[in-house]
């Protein structure tokens, strides 16, 4: 082993892995995903990965607080490089959310990998992120994360764009019919009931399987996690 090189145990591997699939993680979440709640959290693994040049840690969030990505290092032979990069304002307010929607709230849910998409959806590739549900039926959710400019008609506009364009698969319109396929709205809690309303008037539910979640932004995100 090399001078800076470390013997990563399983629970390492675990958490490069979690911020690869999720571009990034905070610690927060970190401490809910691996760490018993008497146990004195991630600090300790963190500074360790960090000091082996496996994981960054990127300004950018409110009251100093830090997002964590991996490195180049950390990225090699688990994840393409690209997740390694600083992200834009849209890019970050999309990670927090569907970390946020897999990890921090009620339901277990896990963003998937292109490979993990094809395997279920019977060698089909949708566009945009997708997050899986285990339950009766698992089901598979297109996420989207409208920006805050994004007035209500526009995200309902593009959900049903979202949608025709999944229906063009079979595959896809079959498992919709199953609620086995739907689509995922995640917002700030100010527009949640307003997005509801909005789809509802559409019907756009029968279709398919919708949710509206509330998530924090990256200008919210230190609240959400001080009021948890």
């Amino acid at each position: 082993m090399s001078s800076g090189e470390i013997a990563l145990q399983e629970r390492d591997q675990k958490i490069l892995d979690h911020i690869g699939r999720y571009r990034i993680t905070l610690r927060p979440v970190l401490d809910q995903v691996f760490f018993a709640k008497d146990s004195s959290g991630c600090g300790n693994v963190l500074r360790r990965l960090t000091n082996a040049g496996l994981v960054t840690a990127r300004e950018g969030l409110p009251s100093r607080r830090r997002y964590y990505q991996l490195t180049a290092k950390g990225a090699e032979g688990r994840v393409p490089l690209g997740r390694t990069k600083p992200m834009r304002a849209q890019a970050l307010r999309s990670a927090i959310a569907v970390l946020w929607f897999c990890t921090m709230n009620q339901r277990s849910r896990q963003r998937m990998e292109a490979w993990e998409l094809r395997e279920i959806l019977a060698g089909s590739t949708p566009a945009g992120t997708h997050c899986i549900q285990p339950g009766t039926p698992t089901t598979v959710f297109r996420v989207q994360v409208p920006s805050g400019r994004t007035k209500t008609a526009g995200v309902v506009s593009a959900l049903r764009d979202h949608m025709k364009n999944s229906f063009q698969r079979p595959v896809l319109k079959q498992m919709a019919k199953d609620q086995r396929y739907g689509f995922a709205v995640l917002a700030e809690a100010e527009r949640t009931s307003e997005l509801r309303a909005a789809i509802a008037r559409h019907n756009l539910a029968r279709y398919a399987p919708i949710i509206i979640e509330s998530v924090p932004s990256p200008q919210t995100i230190t609240r959400a996690l001080n009021d948890r």
